[in-house]
């Protein structure tokens, strides 16, 4: 991409809605009528602000939870999503499978891991109870995961970037 098409613009996310304390705001960040980006409050005390988001680009959708800790109004706002990408430290992983359950996610993507899955074993032990907290599909992302969402169904396809 050339750098001229690749700057990034800084925007105040303005979220709707009293702030309660509950962290269950969202907000739109960006609509030109094809591509809808929500921001979404999450749980990553002491930090904040922090923020996950929501893309919705023609019938297909996805969400990137952020670094947070289980935090029900994620699973409102990634409602009937097709991908939840959802951060999990080893404590967190049960609590990514709840989420994206309340979510009704086709997909849960689990990134961030901490610590990292670098082998079978570790992945073994890292995931223990996830296949049966989980009623959908999952998986560990790794670097050069690919996930494409083909306009105009439903599918969900899983590849690889070569590196």
């Amino acid at each position: 991409m050339a750098p001229a098409n690749g700057r990034m613009v800084p925007r105040t996310v303005v979220m709707e809605g009293k702030d309660n304390g509950s962290m269950d705001r969202t907000a739109v960040v960006l609509d030109d009528g094809a591509l809808k980006v929500t921001a979404i409050e999450v749980n990553h005390k002491p930090v904040e602000p922090a923020y996950g988001y929501r893309f919705d680009y023609k019938g297909r959708s996805l969400v990137i939870s952020g670094d947070t800790a289980f935090h029900l109004p994620l699973a409102k706002a990634a409602a009937g999503t097709d991908v939840l990408f959802h951060e999990a430290e080893s404590q967190h992983m049960l609590q990514a499978a709840d989420i994206s359950n309340r979510a009704n996610a086709k997909l849960l993507a689990i990134y961030h891991a901490d610590p990292p899955v670098r082998n079978l074993f570790l992945e073994k032990m890292f995931t223990r109870g996830l296949a049966a907290a989980r009623k959908g599909d999952w998986l560990i992302s790794q670097d050069g995961t690919l996930i494409e969402l083909p306009l105009n169904g439903n599918q969900i396809k899983l590849g690889s970037i070569a590196q």
